[in-house]
């Protein structure tokens, strides 16, 4: 994961508010495993002067929506089948390129981990399943594909997705400002435990549903 966050920071250095948009944009695709570490970074160089905080929350914000939306059109028109079809043959490609397994764990979704999203969490949360699920880390994209297999109505979807896409985008900026404050005002820690905190809490929300979800796709009947 060390490279990726590499290249997430070098893309963000050249490029700025674009590389920000088309990173949250492949995100919602599946195909960048690391938004609060995109968001993070540029919050961190909002603060030390080299972008608009408002313009990188907005960015922000509108590639990972855009992203997603793509990713539920796609499973809305094209069904499970194909869905899990098309993620095994992506495996079988990044495997034989050598794409590391810490990736492979974060972009691809296995149909057992599907099945409990799509016929548990919304049978249990409703639509609000995808307003949760935008706020943890590692399945905040993946929850676009049952949403759309279920035929998920439209202007909810993105309701809900736009409002988790979006406080999902402040904290993780904020995040990144919090340790930029840290490292002009040397020595003030403070912002430093507040960033701790929300991470912290953050942590133990990806931990549960993470945990509960492999709990669950081990199971016949739940």
């Amino acid at each position: 994961m060390k490279d990726i966050a590499e290249i997430t920071s070098m893309i963000i250095t050249r490029y700025g508010t674009i590389g920000i948009f088309l990173l949250m944009f492949c995100n919602g695709l599946l195909l960048t495993p690391s938004s609060d570490w995109i968001m993070c970074t540029a919050g961190f160089l909002s603060k030390m002067g080299f972008l608009n905080l408002l313009i990188v929350i907005i960015v922000g914000t509108g590639g990972n929506v855009l992203g997603t939306g793509v990713l539920y059109f796609i499973s809305y028109i094209w069904g499970e089948k194909w869905i899990i079809s098309l993620s095994k043959s992506i495996e079988k490609l990044l495997i034989k390129i050598r794409i590391r397994e810490s990736f492979l764990r974060y972009t691809l979704i296995k149909d057992s981990h599907l099945k409990v999203l799509k016929d548990y969490y919304f049978a249990r949360y409703g639509m609000w399943i995808v307003f949760i699920f935008r706020l943890v880390p590692t399945l905040r994209s993946v929850i676009s594909i049952p949403a759309g297999i279920i035929k998920m109505p439209a202007h909810i979807f993105f309701i809900f997705t736009f409002s988790g896409c979006l406080l999902w985008v402040i904290m993780m900026t904020f995040i990144g400002w919090l340790l930029g404050i840290q490292k002009i005002e040397l020595g003030n820690y403070s912002f430093i435990f507040f960033a701790l905190v929300i991470l912290l809490i953050i942590f133990w929300f990806n931990l549960f549903f993470r945990k509960r979800l492999e709990i669950l796709s081990r199971k016949e009947n739940f």
